[in-house]
């Protein structure tokens, strides 16, 4: 009688690990490609983000005569001298809007801007904030801000992680940097221009004493064309919490807040670190600046950070487009139009794309030097469509 071997109902041991292998593999393989479509779906969404953050400054413009300022300030109902000022609550760590009374620019001085951000609310659905910022109920009350997705890019892992302070992944074109240390550029002959830049710092005017007269920026005004003016960019690069554990800022206000003691106080000293990007006019005929901690210093796009220990918001250093995309940045035009606009991109390029009218761009420090750099900057040859796609 013939005899049959037993049947093998289970798999070896060898046979599992080769399985296991095999998985393990396919895992290694497919994980790049996952990952990959993910960053790809946030990037995407941070574009949309900066287009429709776009399209509301256009909007604003077009109601108001003008685009928002870098930070202006904004007045709330009651008594004619009653302003929005920003506090911050360290118990629960929100920026809270309380009410200042500043009837002279020494009082102003006390005062924190709202941010363009903060301006353009009413026209990203957001008017229920925007209300309870201009027309509270009760005005002694503190009102806390919230987190807003538009505000802020899905691959911003600085503000994912802390989304309690609200903060702004996004920056505006401020033009030239226009400050010489803590002094604020602003007198006739010195300061940025319309030709320079979009978005100005106009609670910095008014703070002057007596106010000065803020440029007048709308997009009509624009000489080297809509589609070629940078309006918007990320900046994932702008510090949220100092070396003392207190937040800079958020999307409601910039500036810069100090734990005093045991209590909390704030002074509102430039905002353009933190609300703007800006070009800057380096020394010695160079044509691009070098890294580093000056006020003619600034990173490439993407350039290398350390938050903590470098951030300084009267230096230019990493006032610039920056993202966790890889390879560059999302950026709108002014004309409402968004692209990625890549970190190998030529200084000059990068200026004439953040200049509206480059021919006649001038040194924050003295409209009068029309060498080096603003010569070079001045005579470029006109933007190729090639030059920063």
């Amino acid at each position: 009688m013939a005899t049959h071997a037993p049947r093998r109902l289970g798999f070896t041991l060898v046979e599992l690990l080769v399985v296991i292998a095999i998985i393990g593999l396919l895992v290694a393989l497919l994980l790049p490609a996952v990952q990959k479509a993910r960053e790809n779906g946030r990037q995407l969404q941070c574009l949309n983000n900066i287009k429709q953050l776009a399209t509301a400054a256009i909007s604003h413009d077009s109601s108001k005569g003008q685009l928002p300022g870098l930070s202006q300030f904004v007045k709330r109902q009651g008594n004619a001298g009653n302003y929005a000022n920003v506090d911050y609550s360290t118990a629960d760590r929100k920026f809270t809007v309380i009410t200042t009374s500043a009837t002279t620019p020494s009082q102003l001085a006390k005062v924190f801007g709202l941010s363009w951000a903060a301006v353009l609310l009413p026209r990203l659905e957001r008017g229920d904030i925007w209300d309870s910022i201009v027309q509270p109920p009760d005005l002694s009350i503190p009102v806390p801000m919230p987190a807003i997705d538009v505000f802020v890019c899905p691959s911003d892992t600085d503000v994912l992680t802390q989304p309690e302070v609200a903060g702004l992944t996004y920056s505006v074109n401020s033009g030239a940097w226009d400050r010489d240390g803590n002094n604020f550029l602003y007198k006739t002959g010195t300061g940025d221009t319309i030709d320079n830049g979009v978005f100005f710092d106009l609670a910095q005017y008014a703070r002057q004493s007596p106010p000065a007269k803020a440029p007048v920026m709308r997009i009509g005004n624009i000489k080297d064309g809509a589609g070629t003016t940078l309006l918007i960019a990320e900046n994932v690069h702008k510090t949220y919490v100092s070396s003392s554990n207190a937040p800079i800022f958020s999307w409601l206000a910039g500036g810069e807040y100090i734990v005093s003691g045991s209590g909390f106080k704030h002074s509102p000293i430039s905002s353009e670190q933190e609300l703007g990007f800006v070009w800057v006019v380096p020394p010695g005929g160079k044509t691009s600046p070098d890294p580093g901690d000056t006020m003619n210093s600034q990173e490439r796009i993407n350039g290398n950070i350390n938050q903590l220990a470098d951030f300084d918001p009267t230096i230019p250093r990493f006032a610039r487009p920056a993202s966790n995309h890889g390879g560059g940045a999302n950026v709108a035009f002014c004309d409402g139009h968004g692209q990625y606009l890549r970190e190998t991109i030529d200084y000059i390029v990068y200026q004439q794309l953040m200049t509206p009218n480059g021919r006649k761009c001038v040194d924050p420090m003295d409209h009068t030097v029309a060498t080096g750099a603003i010569q070079a900057f001045r005579n470029a040859p006109p933007l190729a469509e090639k030059d920063f796609n």
